[in-house]
């Protein structure tokens, strides 16, 4: 074989638009999952407001009580219950972007574009 048949170039131009489609389709992929991933941390705000709320109301219930009362075991028993529930709170972290270095996609289309046809004689 002296060069790249013209099937050669056909299959090779081929492949190259395969790999762009499916860095395409990767992409589009890692923007839907994202897109779900803030729906997530969106309800997960929601859920921490929700349980900061609790906590706030459960202090301001303990604030009314004697400070017999705080200090026996009631006022332990809400105590504790307060601490768990800012607790699960703190606990509730937002989940990160997914992220794909589309690099090596690149690097595997310029391989195959930048192949010579024919070697340089």
């Amino acid at each position: 074989m002296k060069k790249f048949s013209k099937a050669d170039v056909v299959k090779r131009d081929g492949y190259i638009n395969k790999l762009k489609s499916a860095q395409a389709d990767i992409e589009t992929a890692i923007r839907e999952v994202n897109s779900v991933v803030q729906e997530y941390n969106d309800t997960l705000a929601e859920a921490q407001g929700w349980l900061e709320d609790l906590g706030s109301s459960i202090e301001s219930y303990m604030d009314e009580k004697s400070e017999k009362w705080q200090e026996g075991d009631a006022g332990s028993a809400f105590s504790e219950w307060k601490d768990a529930i800012e607790n699960a709170a703190s606990e509730l972290t937002d989940l990160e972007d997914a992220e794909y270095d589309t690099g090596p996609i690149d690097d595997h289309v310029n391989t195959l574009n930048d192949l010579p046809e024919e070697p340089s004689v």
